[in-house]
Protein backbone atom coordinates (compact mmCIF):
# COMPACT_ATOMS: atom_id res chain seq x y z
CA UNK A 1 0.00 0.00 0.00
CA UNK A 2 1.25 3.42 -0.95
CA UNK A 3 1.59 5.81 1.98
CA UNK A 4 -1.08 8.11 0.55
CA UNK A 5 -3.53 5.18 0.51
CA UNK A 6 -2.98 4.35 4.17
CA UNK A 7 -6.07 5.58 6.07
CA UNK A 8 -4.22 5.37 9.40
CA UNK A 9 -1.24 7.50 8.38
CA UNK A 10 -1.01 10.97 9.97
CA UNK A 11 1.17 13.42 8.02
CA UNK A 12 -0.13 16.86 9.08
CA UNK A 13 2.65 18.40 11.25
CA UNK A 14 0.29 20.11 13.72
CA UNK A 15 -1.64 16.88 14.25
CA UNK A 16 1.59 14.92 14.78
CA UNK A 17 2.83 17.46 17.32
CA UNK A 18 -0.55 17.42 19.08
CA UNK A 19 -0.47 13.63 19.44
CA UNK A 20 3.13 13.63 20.68
CA UNK A 21 2.33 16.32 23.26
CA UNK A 22 -0.69 14.34 24.42
CA UNK A 23 1.57 11.32 24.92
CA UNK A 24 3.95 13.54 26.89
CA UNK A 25 1.18 14.92 29.12
CA UNK A 26 -0.22 11.44 29.80
CA UNK A 27 3.28 10.08 30.48
CA UNK A 28 2.33 7.24 28.15
CA UNK A 29 4.71 4.31 28.05
CA UNK A 30 6.49 4.01 24.71
CA UNK A 31 8.14 0.78 23.63
CA UNK A 32 11.32 1.48 21.68
CA UNK A 33 12.94 -1.37 19.76
CA UNK A 34 15.56 -1.94 17.11
CA UNK A 35 14.20 -3.36 13.88
CA UNK A 36 14.99 -7.05 13.29
CA UNK A 37 16.62 -7.43 16.72
CA UNK A 38 15.05 -8.72 19.96
CA UNK A 39 16.06 -5.57 21.86
CA UNK A 40 13.45 -3.35 23.45
CA UNK A 41 13.10 -0.86 26.29
CA UNK A 42 10.16 1.05 27.69
CA UNK A 43 10.54 4.83 27.75
CA UNK A 44 8.45 8.01 27.94
CA UNK A 45 8.37 11.30 26.04
CA UNK A 46 9.93 14.06 28.17
CA UNK A 47 9.49 16.98 25.79
CA UNK A 48 8.36 17.92 22.29
CA UNK A 49 10.67 20.74 21.18
CA UNK A 50 9.12 22.26 18.07
CA UNK A 51 11.78 24.97 17.78
CA UNK A 52 14.60 22.42 17.47
CA UNK A 53 12.35 19.82 15.77
CA UNK A 54 13.14 17.23 18.45
CA UNK A 55 11.30 14.67 20.56
CA UNK A 56 13.15 14.11 23.85
CA UNK A 57 12.88 10.63 25.35
CA UNK A 58 13.91 9.18 28.68
CA UNK A 59 17.10 7.15 28.38
CA UNK A 60 17.57 3.52 29.38
CA UNK A 61 19.18 2.87 32.76
CA UNK A 62 21.79 0.64 31.13
CA UNK A 63 24.23 2.69 29.03
CA UNK A 64 25.01 -0.25 26.75
CA UNK A 65 21.35 -0.28 25.68
CA UNK A 66 21.44 3.43 24.95
CA UNK A 67 24.47 2.90 22.72
CA UNK A 68 22.68 0.12 20.82
CA UNK A 69 19.80 2.49 20.01
CA UNK A 70 22.15 5.35 19.13
CA UNK A 71 24.04 3.12 16.67
CA UNK A 72 20.90 1.57 15.18
CA UNK A 73 19.92 2.37 11.60
CA UNK A 74 16.19 2.16 12.31
CA UNK A 75 14.23 2.27 15.56
CA UNK A 76 10.50 1.72 15.90
CA UNK A 77 8.28 3.20 18.60
CA UNK A 78 4.96 1.75 19.75
CA UNK A 79 2.55 3.36 22.19
CA UNK A 80 -1.16 4.08 22.67
CA UNK A 81 -3.37 7.07 23.37
CA UNK A 82 -6.88 6.40 24.71
CA UNK A 83 -6.36 2.74 23.78
CA UNK A 84 -5.62 3.63 20.15
CA UNK A 85 -2.26 2.17 19.02
CA UNK A 86 0.25 4.69 17.65
CA UNK A 87 3.43 3.80 15.74
CA UNK A 88 6.31 5.92 14.50
CA UNK A 89 9.97 5.42 13.70
CA UNK A 90 13.34 7.12 13.45
CA UNK A 91 16.53 6.48 11.51
CA UNK A 92 18.65 8.42 13.98
CA UNK A 93 18.81 8.71 17.77
CA UNK A 94 21.20 11.05 19.56
CA UNK A 95 22.29 11.35 23.17
CA UNK A 96 21.32 14.61 24.86
CA UNK A 97 20.39 16.05 28.23
CA UNK A 98 17.04 17.20 29.58
CA UNK A 99 16.77 19.20 32.79
CA UNK A 100 20.39 18.27 33.44
CA UNK A 101 19.83 14.54 33.11
CA UNK A 102 20.81 12.11 30.32
CA UNK A 103 18.19 11.64 27.63
CA UNK A 104 17.73 10.63 24.00
CA UNK A 105 16.52 12.74 21.09
CA UNK A 106 14.95 12.02 17.70
CA UNK A 107 13.63 14.34 15.00
CA UNK A 108 9.89 14.96 15.18
CA UNK A 109 8.54 12.26 12.85
CA UNK A 110 7.12 13.39 9.52
CA UNK A 111 4.42 10.73 9.80
CA UNK A 112 2.95 8.31 12.29
CA UNK A 113 0.29 5.63 12.19
CA UNK A 114 -2.77 5.84 14.40
CA UNK A 115 -4.99 2.77 14.15
CA UNK A 116 -8.71 3.29 14.59
CA UNK A 117 -10.23 -0.12 13.98
CA UNK A 118 -12.03 -1.38 17.06
CA UNK A 119 -10.33 -4.78 16.84
CA UNK A 120 -6.96 -3.05 17.23
CA UNK A 121 -7.92 -1.37 20.52
CA UNK A 122 -5.61 -2.76 23.15
CA UNK A 123 -5.90 -2.16 26.87
CA UNK A 124 -3.17 -2.56 29.45
CA UNK A 125 -3.97 -5.02 32.20
CA UNK A 126 -4.33 -3.39 35.65
CA UNK A 127 -1.35 -4.37 37.80
CA UNK A 128 -3.50 -4.80 40.92
CA UNK A 129 -5.92 -7.14 39.17
CA UNK A 130 -3.89 -9.26 36.74
CA UNK A 131 -5.41 -11.24 33.92
CA UNK A 132 -3.88 -14.65 33.32
CA UNK A 133 -3.49 -17.21 30.57
CA UNK A 134 -2.86 -20.82 31.56
CA UNK A 135 -0.92 -22.84 28.99
CA UNK A 136 -1.30 -26.58 29.43
CA UNK A 137 1.27 -29.34 29.14
CA UNK A 138 1.99 -30.40 25.56
CA UNK A 139 0.31 -27.35 24.08
CA UNK A 140 3.53 -26.18 22.47
CA UNK A 141 4.71 -27.92 19.35
CA UNK A 142 8.03 -28.85 20.94
CA UNK A 143 6.54 -29.91 24.28
CA UNK A 144 8.83 -27.65 26.27
CA UNK A 145 6.36 -27.36 29.15
CA UNK A 146 6.59 -30.09 31.74
CA UNK A 147 4.19 -28.98 34.47
CA UNK A 148 1.27 -31.38 34.63
CA UNK A 149 -1.33 -28.69 35.30
CA UNK A 150 0.19 -26.19 32.89
CA UNK A 151 1.59 -22.81 33.77
CA UNK A 152 -0.18 -19.50 34.35
CA UNK A 153 1.41 -16.37 32.93
CA UNK A 154 0.40 -12.74 33.36
CA UNK A 155 -0.91 -10.71 30.46
CA UNK A 156 0.43 -7.26 29.66
CA UNK A 157 -2.41 -6.22 27.39
CA UNK A 158 -5.30 -7.62 25.38
CA UNK A 159 -7.38 -6.70 22.34
CA UNK A 160 -10.17 -8.38 20.43
CA UNK A 161 -7.61 -9.98 18.16
CA UNK A 162 -4.84 -11.09 20.52
CA UNK A 163 -2.85 -10.63 23.70
CA UNK A 164 0.65 -10.08 25.05
CA UNK A 165 2.13 -12.55 27.54
CA UNK A 166 4.76 -11.58 30.08
CA UNK A 167 7.11 -14.58 30.27
CA UNK A 168 9.32 -13.67 33.23
CA UNK A 169 10.72 -17.19 33.53
CA UNK A 170 11.44 -17.45 29.78
CA UNK A 171 10.08 -20.99 29.62
CA UNK A 172 7.49 -20.71 26.85
CA UNK A 173 8.26 -21.72 23.29
CA UNK A 174 8.23 -18.33 21.55
CA UNK A 175 8.86 -19.39 17.94
CA UNK A 176 6.45 -17.51 15.61
CA UNK A 177 3.70 -19.81 14.42
CA UNK A 178 3.69 -21.98 17.54
CA UNK A 179 0.12 -22.97 18.43
CA UNK A 180 -1.15 -23.34 21.98
CA UNK A 181 -4.44 -25.23 22.15
CA UNK A 182 -6.80 -25.54 25.14
CA UNK A 183 -5.39 -22.53 26.97
CA UNK A 184 -7.48 -20.95 29.71
CA UNK A 185 -7.97 -17.18 29.61
CA UNK A 186 -8.87 -15.77 33.04
CA UNK A 187 -10.30 -12.23 32.98
CA UNK A 188 -11.03 -10.76 36.42
CA UNK A 189 -14.73 -10.08 37.10
CA UNK A 190 -15.65 -11.46 33.67
CA UNK A 191 -14.80 -15.15 33.67
CA UNK A 192 -12.51 -17.91 32.37
CA UNK A 193 -12.65 -19.22 28.81
CA UNK A 194 -10.82 -21.84 26.71
CA UNK A 195 -8.86 -20.31 23.83
CA UNK A 196 -6.30 -21.22 21.18
CA UNK A 197 -3.48 -18.79 20.47
CA UNK A 198 -0.69 -18.56 17.89
CA UNK A 199 2.66 -16.89 18.64
CA UNK A 200 3.23 -13.91 16.35
CA UNK A 201 6.31 -12.18 17.78
CA UNK A 202 8.66 -12.12 20.74
CA UNK A 203 10.65 -9.24 22.18
CA UNK A 204 13.10 -9.26 25.08
CA UNK A 205 12.37 -6.26 27.27
CA UNK A 206 14.02 -4.44 30.12
CA UNK A 207 11.21 -3.14 32.35
CA UNK A 208 11.42 0.17 34.24
CA UNK A 209 12.19 -1.93 37.35
CA UNK A 210 15.25 -3.26 35.44
CA UNK A 211 13.70 -6.73 35.44
CA UNK A 212 14.28 -8.72 32.26
CA UNK A 213 11.25 -10.21 30.59
CA UNK A 214 10.22 -11.87 27.36
CA UNK A 215 7.07 -10.34 25.89
CA UNK A 216 5.25 -12.75 23.60
CA UNK A 217 2.60 -11.39 21.25
CA UNK A 218 -0.04 -13.92 20.23
CA UNK A 219 -3.20 -13.85 18.14
CA UNK A 220 -6.44 -15.66 18.83
CA UNK A 221 -7.22 -18.61 16.55
CA UNK A 222 -10.83 -19.59 15.74
CA UNK A 223 -12.11 -17.56 18.68
CA UNK A 224 -15.77 -18.41 19.44
CA UNK A 225 -18.09 -15.43 19.15
CA UNK A 226 -19.30 -15.91 22.73
CA UNK A 227 -15.71 -15.61 24.01
CA UNK A 228 -15.06 -12.57 21.80
CA UNK A 229 -18.07 -10.84 23.34
CA UNK A 230 -16.72 -11.51 26.85
CA UNK A 231 -13.27 -10.20 25.89
CA UNK A 232 -14.88 -7.05 24.48
CA UNK A 233 -16.86 -6.69 27.70
CA UNK A 234 -13.63 -6.90 29.70
CA UNK A 235 -11.89 -4.35 27.45
CA UNK A 236 -14.80 -1.95 27.83
CA UNK A 237 -14.81 -2.37 31.62
CA UNK A 238 -11.08 -1.67 31.91
CA UNK A 239 -11.29 1.30 29.52
CA UNK A 240 -14.07 2.90 31.57
CA UNK A 241 -12.20 2.42 34.84
CA UNK A 242 -8.94 3.79 33.42
CA UNK A 243 -10.77 6.78 31.94
CA UNK A 244 -12.45 7.49 35.29
CA UNK A 245 -9.09 7.42 37.09
CA UNK A 246 -7.59 9.85 34.57
CA UNK A 247 -10.48 12.23 35.27
CA UNK A 248 -9.93 11.93 39.02
CA UNK A 249 -13.02 9.87 39.85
Amino acid sequence: MHQNDNPYLVTVPLEIIGLLRALERRQALVRMHVQDRPISVVTTILDVDVQDNKVILDHAAAEDLNQIFIRADFVRFETALDSVPIFFSSSSIDACTHDGLPALAIDIPTSLSRLQRRESYRVSIPALEPALCTIVEGAAANGTLSTGDGISVELRDISSSGLAIMDYGKIINYEPGTLYHNCLLDLPRVGSFPITIRVVRCINEVLPSQRNCRRIGAEFVDLPNAVLIMIQRYIGMVEREQSARRKGF
